[in-house]
């Protein structure tokens, strides 16, 4: 572990842990300067620490030495809107709690300030058989965020994965849900993906794309 990230991570204290992209992309061996990191501190403890605002999700943001963090309290989100932005939070949880509110397992593995592996949500099976699977039920995860659906086609497409065969289903059945995302948030995560043919012809298959004749 880079020492820059491992002193963020003593300067939160215990029950802190590095979640997200960078802990997937770690395991697989891909550099990676985005760093999500969960906690048990409260907002106020936040602030205090890095002398910075924390907004209404119990999150902050800085650079440091090239990494672009981001640290957020543990959190249950209990409502959410048709753009999928929760509307109701309770800070009042734990790790594995704060886990169960995330998109897919592979983006839900957890390291340590001593890079031990926390994986309650068995991401690193998934990670093994190249697999995007929702955690909890499908169904669920992209009626509360639509842009999952954008999310999941990205990481299949870069990662060269596949999408869990009830995910593939949810996507399919909802993907009318779309019309409640703005233009610019699908232009956002598309933009990220490497191979578009790739993603055209995944998008085809979940009937998102219909190309022009």
């Amino acid at each position: 572990m880079e020492k820059i990230i491992k002193e963020v991570l003593e300067k939160l204290g215990k029950d802190s842990y590095i979640v997200g992209g960078y802990v997937r992309d770690k395991l697989l061996n891909i550099k990676s300067y985005d760093i999500d990191i969960t906690t048990k501190r409260t907002k106020k403890e936040l602030e205090t620490i890095f002398n910075l605002p924390v907004n209404v999700f119990g999150g902050l943001n800085f650079t440091k030495q090239n990494y672009n963090f981001t640290i957020t309290c543990f959190r249950k989100d209990l409502v959410y809107n048709k753009k999928g932005f929760p509307q109701k939070i309770d800070f009042l949880i734990d790790l594995k709690t704060d886990l169960k509110r995330r998109d897919f397992t592979i983006n839900a593995i957890c390291l340590d300030k001593d890079e031990k592996i926390i994986d309650y949500e068995k991401g690193l099976n998934d990670l093994k058989n190249k697999k995007i699977k929702t955690i909890g039920k499908a169904q669920e995860r992209i009626k509360e965020d639509p842009l999952r659906i954008f999310r999941a086609i990205r990481l299949a497409c870069n990662l060269d994965f596949a999408l869990d065969e009830e995910l593939f289903k949810a996507i399919k059945e909802n993907k009318n849900l779309i019309n409640n995302l703005s233009k610019e948030k699908i232009i956002k995560e598309c933009n990220k993906i490497k191979d578009k043919e790739k993603a055209i012809n995944l998008m085809q298959k979940l009937e998102i794309y219909k190309e022009e004749k």
